[in-house]
């Protein structure tokens, strides 16, 4: 049987556990020094939701990059910089890097 020497400490952790909702389950596990797991188990079990990536947050994301690949290969076309393109189309450098290797566009300003 396993040991519950901790399970006493729960209903203060849960209590504790929103604060952390942005920064992240290991930010929280690090806190309370307990594993990732045991504090997965804790906001489980008192319904605490961390605001972490979920499958449905990286779909939605993907979407609306796609919706960007028209323009950015435009742009690209045209040998606009990486750092005009991420200021007319509002992204950061790395979302177009990535966009544009996932799309194939070629974002090198300097070829001829």
């Amino acid at each position: 049987m396993r040991w519950d020497g901790h399970r006493d400490a729960d209903p203060a952790i849960a209590r504790a556990l929103p604060e952390y909702a942005d920064a992240g389950v290991v930010v929280a596990a690090k806190a309370f020094k307990r594993s990732a797991r045991t504090i997965s188990r804790i906001a489980a079990e008192y319904g605490v939701q961390f605001n972490t990536l979920t499958d449905q947050t990286r779909q939605a994301r993907r979407k609306a990059r796609a919706c960007l690949v028209d323009q950015i290969a435009k742009l690209a076309s045209t040998r606009h910089t990486q750092a005009e393109i991420c200021a007319q189309v509002g992204i950061s450098r790395w979302v177009l890097r990535s966009t544009a290797e996932t799309h194939h566009i070629n974002i090198n300003s300097r070829r001829r």
